[in-house]
């Protein structure tokens, strides 16, 4: 069975293939969103291969339908993609916002060197390097006000328009006059996040469990856990956990 494009609607096919599963789909754009009915559409033991959105970037996820719940998705980061993004319903749908801020100083307000135990410094943009992919995808769990130039990705606070910026060689901060205690709490805000990733042994991108639930549905999660993230996204919600221990951190929870 053959489809084109990333249409939200089902797919037309001829009487003769009407009960024909895929047993791949293949999505070459950045995507905001699964379609429910690529997980309709999929034979038991295919798979979605999706270029899927978090915060700045497109890791490639790879997404099962569960067993028990077929209208259910299973997923783990299998790569790293940089896609164009999708148009149509799921355009405007990003739960992560990255903020145009005006009236800045085009020179960073101060530069910090990286935490060098957490944060390799890089030569060109930091997101080509695999230990910043995997930082980056943590901080889109903890946080959805991310601020991304050509120069790194950070976070921002659009009510002072103050913005901190991880790059190559150090983490610059940008504010508007008077707003200097804005960027030291983001600054604070986003060692946090540097800690929480430490404290969990610096998981990398393929150590995580997405699972995508529809949203009329209501999730019930056996154990209460702080080591779960929800991500609202346009039909599912993507619930996030670790699916291992690592360096000898305990698991606490694999859904």
């Amino acid at each position: 069975r053959a489809g084109s494009k990333t249409s939200t609607y089902p797919l037309k096919t001829p009487k003769s293939l009407k009960y024909a599963l895929f047993d791949r789909i293949v999505a070459t754009v950045g995507c905001s969103d699964l379609s429910p009915h690529w997980l309709s559409q999929l034979s038991p033991n295919g798979f979605v291969l999706i270029p899927l959105r978090h915060g700045v970037g497109d890791p490639l996820v790879k997404v099962t339908r569960r067993p028990v719940h077929p209208e259910h998705g299973l997923g783990q980061v299998v790569g790293w993609s940089n896609f164009m993004p999708i148009g149509g319903v799921l355009s405007w749908a990003d739960p992560w916002r990255n903020f145009l801020l005006w009236k800045m100083s085009g020179e960073p307000a101060w530069q910090r060197p990286l935490p060098a135990v957490s944060l390799p410094p890089k030569v060109g943009p930091p997101l080509e390097d695999p230990v910043h992919r995997a930082f980056h995808f943590f901080l889109t769990l903890c946080a959805r006000e991310l601020w991304s130039t050509d120069q790194g990705y950070g976070l921002a606070d659009p009510g002072s328009g103050a913005t901190v910026t991880i790059t190559g060689q150090g983490i610059i901060a940008h504010h508007r006059q008077g707003e200097a205690s804005a960027s030291e709490r983001l600054c604070a805000r986003l060692f946090e996040i540097i800690d929480r990733w430490k404290e969990l042994g610096r998981p990398d991108l393929e150590d995580w469990e997405l699972r995508f639930v529809p949203k009329e549905e209501f999730p019930v999660l056996e154990t209460a856990s702080e080591r779960v993230w929800t991500i609202e996204r346009v039909f599912f919600r993507e619930e996030v956990s670790l699916a291992r221990s690592i360096e000898g951190v305990p698991l606490e929870l694999n859904l």
